[in-house]
């Protein structure tokens, strides 16, 4: 009889393992999902930095080319 509570325990203690092995297993995966989300969120976030830096180089460009017409301009009319 002693030895059928060791067996039940002994089954008891590898169902446990394996419960736990494979919440190891669901937390890994979860921490690769949530890995890659940052890295797609911060790819996302770059090209939105690259887009906006586009737009401050445009509008840079464009308020020099108004300074020179005006200049011009103002140079034609003297």
């Amino acid at each position: 009889m002693g030895g059928f509570f060791v067996s039940d325990a002994f089954l008891e203690l590898s169902d446990a393992y394996y419960e736990v092995s494979d919440t190891n297993y669901e937390l890994s995966d979860m921490h690769y999902e949530v890995s890659d989300a940052y890295y797609d969120f911060a790819g996302a976030f770059s090209e939105v930095v690259g887009t906006f830096s586009d737009f401050v180089g445009t509008f840079l460009d464009f308020v020099g080319t108004y300074f020179v017409l005006v200049a011009n301009f103002t140079d034609l009319r003297n």
